[in-house]
């Protein structure tokens, strides 16, 4: 009556039951009372030899029966009452939040918020049984958290601008789904439903990768598909991919390939334009087929100077496009030298001039044009000029047609007025200041203040200012002495083979000097003379060096250089320091990298727009190992028409004792920027570096955006799920019910120590015996 009322009573609190052993004996208590009971029965089954064999098994089945109701009572068999809950079905929705979605076509984004809310009101009235969990993905999926789902619940209604939004780069179903969790017994899966357009950039193709097929065998449960579509035409004019090497040399051929993506735009004719640094290199015309994707475009060019360069190529956009930020790509290209491109020119034959030309001849990193003059224009000869061997110095062509093929102009004790230079000298100063060539003018009778140089060009980026008039020349022997600033600087660092810091005491005397005024703000003298002073009554200046615009000059106030070789000639003895003393200056004036004591690296040389930079300058000592106290000046230009400078200030900063000073930039607008760093160390100039930093959208949501039906239609089919297009909305997906059951509340019963259970035991004894002696056996 107990376990009855139990079962009735309980009707409400309790929906299942199951059959259990209530018993706490131990195993091997029972085991062995299993031994017991079924030794006894061999037993009993051997006292019946004789008898008929229908007997003997009757007799054991009864007996059998009476050993296990005997085990069943040790076991204590009872009920345990179960009350159970199903388990609730979870539903992913996942929400494209990739660019296509939201910076592109911000109209899909919107939709696909209504979209969300629709499904999430359906799921509501099957909330038994279904629960939605929302996604958001775009390279990868992650849970939306409900202040961020509701903060999109809460956005202006469709057509304001002011829906914010978030922007993803890239966008991968395969990922996306591989990061959402299967179904488990504790949670299980009803089914996945995607709100995209469809815009992967991973290259996947209606045709499924074995990769997704298996994402979707293990979710196991449909896959739904709501195409997101804002029903205007696509069309668009994109800069897919620019073919290039890593790196390009000074004045070689350099070839690219530019391929060209549209869709939509029709059969046309447009120009095609590569920029470097902003400024228009070459254009071509091309005509694009309706019949045709994608267009190739060869380019070839050959660079001017070496360097980090950027380079753009762009093409016009169309008045029906809705993308217009893949209408330009930019790229870097490292434009090295293979030779060295020098132009010397000198006034008249030299020793300074011949060694100087030798060690240059004699260089294989070098390409030497050397011009020294014989006659000018104005010397009387008494014979036709096409009968002389001599030919007229090519003013007009070396410093108009070729200028900027070379990367050093030499003027070695030269005069510019008896050849008509002096519209010429503009050229060489925007060879320097705007095209980053180097500049260097070595002393002599026909130079500096004696050539007239000064309220020149020439003069305005030379490193020195010059004095009035002639006869500024002094003839007395000296030795130079390094100065604060020579001892330290690159091109007066001959090293310890040739006396370290002494190494210009030892060298043989100086011949003359070309004296100045003094030298400029910016300027910094190296080599000093020991007994003449400038007009400041400091030490004049033998050696001084500039930064001028993008590029750097160099002064030599004698001509008499070539002297430090004689010593070494002479004795076969230490390296020559005339050849060291030029090498050094040379890769000066071309500004290579390896001499500057200070770099600036970037961790990623591509971002998106509101993206943080992170920048590192270096500051090298002597031994270009770290060291800090650097005086850092940093600043960052644009190379195209995008910000405007005034928003980046040139910014001061201190390296530290690491040697590094590290910058934090945020770039909101895409566009192209070279960031550049130069640094003093103890009020002398140790060195300048650059890099070029591209911001850029999500390039690949650029280009790959185009809703691609077929492909979420081809991903449903593949699970069993179902697919809507854009147009309207499916009130009621099909949602697998997992039907998991989870116990709530658990009771347990007894139901072996019952009177009739009792009474069943008994019974079976008595039909055993009562069934024995009508057989005849006692």
């Amino acid at each position: 009556m107990e376990l009855f009322h139990a079962l009735t009573s309980s009707t409400e609190r309790f929906t299942d039951f199951q059959l259990t052993w209530l018993t706490q004996l131990p195993p091997v208590v029972l085991w062995l009372a299993l031994g017991v009971l079924a030794a006894g029965l061999v037993l009993s089954f051997g006292t019946t030899r004789g008898a008929p064999s229908s007997i003997r098994f009757g007799l054991l089945a009864f007996r059998t029966f009476g050993a296990l109701a005997l085990f069943a009572v040790l076991l204590e068999p009872g009920l345990k009452l179960l009350k159970k809950e199903q388990i609730v079905n979870k539903v992913h929705i996942l929400m494209d939040e990739s660019a296509s979605m939201t910076d592109v076509y911000p109209e899909r984004f919107r939709k696909s918020v209504d979209v969300l809310q629709q499904v999430k009101k359906q799921l509501g009235t099957q909330r038994e049984r279904f629960q939605g969990q929302s996604w958001a993905f775009a390279a990868t999926s992650r849970r939306l958290s409900l202040e961020e789902e509701s903060s999109w619940f809460r956005q202006p209604a469709a057509g304001s601008d002011d829906l914010a939004k978030p922007e993803r780069q890239g966008t991968d179903l395969q990922k996306a789904l591989a990061a959402l969790p299967a179904s488990t017994d504790e949670s299980p899966l009803g089914g996945v439903l995607i709100i995209s357009d469809g815009a992967d950039t991973t290259g996947l193709r209606e045709t499924l990768s074995p990769g997704i097929l298996q994402e979707v065998r293990r979710l196991g449960v449909p896959v739904h598909a709501y195409v997101v579509d804002d029903g205007v035409p696509f069309r668009d004019l994109a800069i897919e991919e620019v073919i290039h090497d890593e790196f390009a040399f000074v004045r070689n051929e350099v070839k690219l390939e530019v391929l060209i993506r549209h869709k939509g735009i029709g059969s046309k004719t447009i120009p095609v334009t590569l920029y470097e640094d902003g400024k228009e290199m070459a254009s071509t015309q091309v005509t694009l087929q309706s019949d045709a994707s994608r267009i190739r475009v060869p380019f070839s060019f050959r660079p001017k100077r070496a360097g980090k360069r950027l380079y753009t190529v762009r093409v016009p956009v169309d008045p029906e496009e809705r993308i217009v930020q893949n209408n330009r790509l930019d790229f870097t290209l490292k434009v090295i030298r293979d030779r060295l491109r020098v132009l010397q020119v000198s006034g008249h034959p030299s020793w300074d001039e011949r060694f100087l030309r030798q060690l240059l001849k004699e260089n294989p990193s070098v390409d030497l044009i050397s011009f020294f003059i014989l006659r000018t224009p104005t010397d009387q000869s008494g014979a036709p000029s096409s009968e002389l061997s001599l030919i007229p110095f090519p003013t007009r062509q070396l410093f108009t047609e070729e200028l900027h093929t070379f990367d050093i102009v030499i003027f070695q004790d030269f005069d510019y007025l008896p050849y008509n230079m002096s519209h010429y000298l503009g050229n060489i100063r925007d060879f320097v200041k705007d095209a980053g060539g180097g500049f260097l003018m070595i002393g002599g009778d026909r130079t500096f203040s004696e050539g007239a140089y000064k309220h020149t060009p020439v003069g305005d980026i030379l490193p020195v200012e010059l004095l009035s008039g002639r006869g500024h020349i002094n003839e007395e022997s000296f030795k130079p002495f390094l100065t604060a600033a020579g001892k330290t600087h690159p091109i007066t660092d001959l090293g310890q083979a040739y006396g370290g810091d002494q190494s210009f005491n030892e060298f043989h005397p100086l011949e003359g000097v070309n004296r100045v005024a003094r030298p400029k703000a910016n300027a910094q003298t190296l080599l000093a003379h020991p007994f003449l002073n400038d007009v400041n009554g400091k030490p004049l200046p033998v050696v001084a060096v500039s930064e001028v615009g993008r590029g750097r000059t160099m002064a030599i106030m004698t001509d008499s250089t070539w002297m430090w070789s004689l010593p070494q000639a002479a004795t076969g003895g230490r390296a020559d320091a005339h050849r060291k003393f030029y090498a050094n200056a040379l890769r000066w004036l071309i500004q290579d990298p390896e001499l500057s004591r200070v770099r600036v690296q970037l961790a990623q040389k591509e971002v998106a727009p509101g993206e943080t930079v992170l920048v590192e300058i270096h500051s090298l000592n002597e031994a270009y190992r770290l060291d800090g106290g650097a005086q850092v000046t940093f600043k960052i230009s644009p190379l195209d028409e995008g910000p405007s400078h005034a928003a980046f200030p040139a910014e001061e900063g201190v390296t530290g004792e690491d040697g590094k000073w590290l910058v934090k930039r945020t770039f909101e607008s895409p566009g192209a920027y070279r960031l550049e760093v130069q640094a003093k160390k103890d009020g002398q100039f140790i060195g300048r570096d650059d890099e070029i930093l591209i911001v850029q959208g999500a390039r690949k949501e650029l280009l790959y955006s185009e809703p691609r039906p077929e492909l979420l239609r081809t991903l449903a089919e593949a699970s069993g799920g179902e697919f809507v297009a854009g147009g309207g909305f499916k009130s009621n997906w099909d949602f697998k019910d997992q039907k998991q059951f989870r116990v709530v509340q658990q009771k347990s019963i007894p139901i072996w120590n019952r009177y009739w259970a009792l009474f069943v035991v008994l019974l079976g004894a008595a039909v055993e015996w009562w069934w024995r002696r009508r057989r005849g056996f006692a």
